[in-house]
């Protein structure tokens, strides 16, 4: 099932139809996903207590997603525990190795994560302290409206699969919290292939965000941020290539990752 329902975009024409609809909405091109970590509360585990313990001051596991722009889930790693730097479970992840190949091979597309995440051809982040007014501070404005689409899943699935809240708490062996995560996963997925509505009860102005508005420009304005973003990806490129080694953000400073 998990792989039935959970799927990354396997063609150019899938990935395409994705990438369009970023660009029409927020004037990102080649965005075929946004990615990030949600913790999912679990008992404490009887072995490796410390492996699940989060920063938070809960026991949970760090479950890292992908969704696109629809907010379907397509890729979903349950595996890892609470006290896991979502860094390191991209690191472990094969999809990075997967998103580097569609670079190799000549396709411009790219994932949105946050400053968490370290910059790469593949994966966008955005940028830290940019000037107000500037090139920069616009592109990482539209990036933060793009990527808080992750965000948007994370609250409907947990809307939609209650046991998936910090306060209801799965009270299951971490093996078997992570096979639950999966199944809400895929439920989910079900749930908008199947066009059912979001629950009656989500926060006022339910999943829409401000954000979600596109961004209007100039074409001109358009077309410098778009250079932009390709330079990020050149330059992310080049390190990457020509040195061995890869841009590092600020967070991954901090929290002791280099």
């Amino acid at each position: 099932m998990v792989s039935r329902w959970i799927m990354f975009p396997q063609t150019p024409n899938e990935r395409c139809l994705i990438k369009e609809k970023f660009q029409r909405t927020h004037n990102l091109p080649g965005v075929i996903g946004c990615i990030d970590c949600t913790h999912i509360a679990i008992t404490k585990p009887i072995h490796d207590e410390h492996m699940f313990f989060n920063r938070k001051g809960y026991h949970s596991l760090n479950v890292q997603m992908i969704c696109d722009f629809d907010l379907r889930i397509i890729s979903v790693n349950a595996k890892f525990g609470g006290a896991t730097h979502d860094f390191h479970i991209w690191s472990a992840s094969h999809m990075g190795t997967y998103m580097q190949g569609l670079h190799e091979s000549g396709e411009h597309v790219w994932l949105l994560g946050d400053s968490g995440y370290p910059q790469r051809p593949w994966l966008m982040t955005p940028i830290l302290n940019a000037e107000p007014g500037s090139q920069e501070e616009v592109y990482t404005r539209r990036h933060v409206q793009a990527r808080s689409r992750i965000e948007r899943c994370f609250g409907l699935l947990k809307a939609r699969w209650r046991c998936m809240l910090r306060h209801r708490v799965l009270h299951y062996h971490p093996y078997m919290a992570s096979r639950i995560t999966n199944a809400c996963c895929v439920l989910h997925n079900i749930a908008l292939a199947a066009k059912i509505p979001p629950p009656s009860d989500l926060p006022a102005g339910g999943l829409e965000s401000s954000e979600d508005h596109a961004v209007q420009h100039s074409t001109s304005t358009n077309d410098n941020q778009n250079e932009l973003i390709r330079g990020r990806v050149r330059v992310s490129a080049h390190i990457w290539d020509r040195k061995g080694i890869v841009t590092v953000s600020p967070r991954a400073v901090q929290n002791g990752l280099y």
